[in-house]
């Protein structure tokens, strides 16, 4: 009798109808968190500043008049001194540009993640107290079972207060689970943006994933989105430098005179002429030197930021790799072998050859073991998660 209440207990389940998916999560967060506005901007600011970058510059029309002699005099003037640097001044714009859309897929990669991870998490915690109410079920049915038995004389006292105290244990297990899984909705509500009421119960499976992947992906370094950042931040810093190197070249500037007068008899004159910067090839020495310092500098972040990003995705594969064999395990081998031995010794019990404490030792070995499989699929969520935002990727594409 008692392996039937058990086995009862332990597969109840509650499927609400009102359930998202991690791809329903990130599509509300893309379109609702406020951080999506400001990903789009810095791209749109980085595009901005490539048309203003390498702008030829404008002429400069002057007119002035004598009215004692009613001359007049038109110049227009039209400085040439950015010439030798348009093509390097586009080209670091063009490289500012790659290194700003670089810079939004990783920002985008991150929201993405604390979402899934935030998601994953409900999941956990909605697990988590699905089973410790199942325990907390069954634990009063056996304290209401040892009070009957007790009366017979079948069980001691002692026993019964045990098995009555076993129920008050789960039931303060269960207010703390419930308490994190309200955290946990909250957390989930804050990086969904969510303000429409009730907040859906996530339906993706806490071991998605699992069982098709066989180990991380690898990716190619020079793809990551922060190392193709820092290069194109490297590489536009190094055009800069080149063009203030070409700015130091003395180019001269044309200008066209025109003078006339009302007067008779005053000819009208016209002047073809060139100003040059003075002194010559001194000037904006000290921006150069501070541009080429910027240049090195960023050159050395680039190569660092390479390393760490290295260093940072193997530790993030092997934890995903590690992660996902210590889940199989506590799934296959722990939760079966601990619900084994609660059958078994719920047998025992029912041809009177055990006490019930045993049979109570084994539910808590059980319940102990599924709360760990529930945690290690819960780290194996959120080390994917981690491995593709590193590489820029979105926790719902193939990482491979």
């Amino acid at each position: 009798m008692l392996s039937v209440v058990v086995v009862s207990f332990l597969l109840q389940s509650a499927g609400p109808s009102d359930t998202f998916t991690l791809a329903d999560a990130l599509a509300r967060a893309r379109s609702k968190r406020a951080e999506m506005i400001g990903i789009a901007a810095r791209v749109e600011e980085s595009r901005a500043s490539r048309r203003l970058a390498g702008r030829f510059g404008n002429p400069t029309l002057e007119y002035s008049t004598v009215a004692a002699d009613e001359n007049r005099r038109v110049v227009l003037s039209q400085p040439l001194g950015t010439l030798p640097r348009l093509g390097f001044d586009r080209a670091a714009a063009n490289a500012q540009v790659r290194a700003a859309r670089a810079d939004s897929v990783q920002r985008m990669a991150n929201l993405e993640r604390d979402v899934a991870r935030a998601y994953f998490g409900v999941v956990a915690a909605e697990r988590r107290v699905a089973l410790l109410q199942d325990l907390a079920r069954l634990a009063d049915s056996l304290g209401a079972l040892a009070v009957r038995r007790a009366a017979l004389g079948d069980i001691s006292d002692l026993d019964r207060q045990q098995l009555t105290l076993e129920g008050t244990r789960a039931r303060l297990q269960l207010s703390r689970a419930q308490e994190t899984r309200l955290a946990r909705r909250a957390a989930l509500a804050r990086e969904l943006a969510w303000e429409d009421g009730g907040l859906p119960v996530p339906s993706a499976a806490l071991g998605e994933g699992l069982q098709t992947e066989e180990a991380a992906p690898a990716f190619v370094l020079e793809e990551v989105p922060e190392v193709e950042r820092a290069r194109a931040a490297s590489r536009a810093a190094f055009l800069s430098a080149r063009s203030l190197r070409w700015a130091r070249l003395p180019v001269p500037g044309v200008f066209v005179q025109r003078d006339w007068s009302r007067v008779p008899g005053v000819p009208t004159l016209t002047r073809v002429g060139f100003s040059v910067p003075l002194p010559l090839f001194t000037f904006g020495n000290e921006l150069m030197d501070a541009a080429v310092a910027r240049s090195r500098l960023a050159e050395a972040q680039a190569n660092e930021v390479s390393l760490e990003t290295a260093r940072a995705l193997a530790a993030a594969r092997a934890r995903v790799d590690e992660s996902a064999h210590r889940a199989r395990l506590a799934f296959d081998s722990l939760a079966a072998g601990v619900t084994q031995l609660r059958e078994g010794a719920v047998r025992l019990y029912d041809a009177g050859r055990t006490s019930v404490l045993q049979v109570l030792e084994a539910l808590r070995a059980e319940r102990d073991a599924q709360l760990v499989v529930v945690d290690e699929l819960l780290a194996f969520q959120e080390a994917r998660a981690d491995l593709a935002a590193l590489a820029g990727r979105s926790p719902t594409l193939p990482n491979r």
